[in-house]
């Protein structure tokens, strides 16, 4: 199972941080979308993360950190490692318009990973807290 959990972000149409953490808020992605030996999507004995969906959701949360990274230009504070990625911003020290950036990037975030969801119910997981 894979869990996408986006602290302080509310998202009902429209994207909204909230100020329960201080300013700021974390992305993490944990997880994988089948055990290697139980011969899901991807086929028989598929090592994690070489199956359609960890690759569509490791791309997606990869995509979105360089993003925030480059488009963005702001240096999120993260960590990468065998099956999670994790980052935070602290969106209270952003000005107006790098917030305005790392919302519409976030919301694409949100749209792809509520697509893949729709398909893939099963195997993803996504928490707003």
């Amino acid at each position: 199972m894979i869990i996408v959990t986006l602290l302080h972000i509310i998202y009902n149409e429209k994207l909204e941080f909230t100020q329960d953490g201080g300013g700021d808020i974390s992305v993490s992605v944990k997880g994988h979308a089948v055990p290697e030996d139980s011969g899901g999507i991807g086929g028989s004995n598929t090592a994690k993360g070489e199956n359609i969906i960890c690759a569509a959701v490791s791309f997606a949360a990869l995509t979105l950190l360089r993003s925030i990274k480059i488009v963005g230009n702001i240096d999120p504070d993260y960590t990468f490692d065998d099956g999670m990625l994790q980052f935070s911003v602290k969106v209270s020290e952003l000005d107006s318009k790098k917030k305005q950036v790392l919302k519409i990037l976030i919301e694409s975030f949100i749209i792809g990973i509520l697509d893949l969801k729709q398909q893939y119910k099963d195997f993803i997981t996504i928490q707003f807290n």
